[in-house]
């Protein structure tokens, strides 16, 4: 009788396992904010609750007119508010009014059980003249439930049918499956703990570093991660969406810039273009120009750094 109620638990937990992993057909729930000007952002998440067991995922489409520059969120700000993992742009189209479209999934880490607020996205759109746009998000609800009882209802009646054959072994199962929740909440809890200051040690690495390490095998490689690397450092010590704008949106952008002086732009703008042009091979410089590319990398985080120090800029 004990060897019949114990493969009889096995199949009800098999059986609640292969519900919850069944394919579900979810809708997507949308926010949409637009401004005066024409100008919008939508907000895409699916429209239900999610478990722990799962890495939540939200798409953000920005619309602008041409004549507008956008300036995307700081991407790395929301990391640890939103625990962002990965963040990649999914298309760049024209819509039927003839505006831009472009879209990012944004993808979080598992969360603990409980109800969470997603933080809001701020998107500025700038035009000649110096015109502002700003749209800016509501505050999001998200509801996280544990992925462990998921169908539970159907699985405590089965619980109770079998207690009621004075069978025990429905407390030896419902003893793990405590300890497997309390194992899983303290996975994720120290989890954090440890990706947190890891993280904040990525984003310590110099640039310098970063620079030395860049291999000349494969010059597009190189200019690539060149290229990359300056728009990454523009986007954390100056406050910029450089590493989302197209390099003919960020010299229309900054021309006006006091951050940066007149002559270094015209090096940063010829520096960009010769990445533009390594990248879609109309260019192959030669080793005294690779050479004197990767010196102005140096010396052009070198000076900003120390300009930056000294005076920290509200707008580029």
């Amino acid at each position: 009788m004990r060897k019949f109620a114990l493969m009889t638990i096995i199949a009800i937990l098999l059986f609640s396992c292969s519900k919850g992993s069944e394919e579900k057909t979810d809708l997507l729930k949308e926010y949409v904010y637009n401004s005066p000007t024409g100008n919008s952002m939508i907000i895409s998440i699916l429209d239900r609750e999610f478990f722990t067991s799962e890495k939540i995922s939200f798409q953000c489409s920005f619309a602008y007119k041409k004549d507008f520059i956008p300036e995307f969120p700081d991407w790395n700000s929301y990391e640890d508010s939103m625990d962002i993992i990965q963040i990649r742009e999914l298309t760049v189209m024209t819509d039927t009014d003839d505006r831009i479209v472009r879209s990012f999934e944004l993808l979080m880490d598992n969360q603990l059980p409980g109800e969470y607020l997603l933080n809001p996205l701020e998107i500025r759109f700038v035009r000649d003249g110096g015109e502002i746009d700003t749209i800016r998000s509501e505050y999001i609800p998200i509801t996280v439930l544990s992925a462990l009882f998921e169908g539970s209802d159907e699985l405590i009646d089965d619980f109770e049918t079998i207690n009621r054959e004075r069978n025990p072994m429905y407390l030896i199962v419902l003893i793990l499956f405590l300890l497997a929740t309390t194992s899983i909440i303290i996975y994720l809890v120290l989890k954090r703990k440890k990706t947190k200051p890891h993280n904040q040690t990525e984003k310590k690495e110099s640039y310098e570093t970063r620079i030395n390490s860049i291999k000349k095998d494969n010059i597009k490689e190189l200019y690539s991660e060149l290229n990359n690397l300056i728009r990454e450092y523009l986007d954390n010590k100056v406050f910029l969406s450089v590493q989302s704008q197209t390099t003919e949106e960020f010299v229309n952008y900054s021309k006006s810039s006091p951050v940066i002086e007149d002559w270094l732009k015209v090096q940063l703008y010829g520096f960009f273009k010769r990445c533009d042009e390594v990248t879609f091979g109309t260019h192959i410089p030669d080793e005294t120009q690779i050479d004197g590319d990767i010196r102005f990398c140096r010396d052009f985080i070198s000076h900003l750094d120390e300009k930056v120090t000294k005076e920290v800029p509200h707008d580029f």
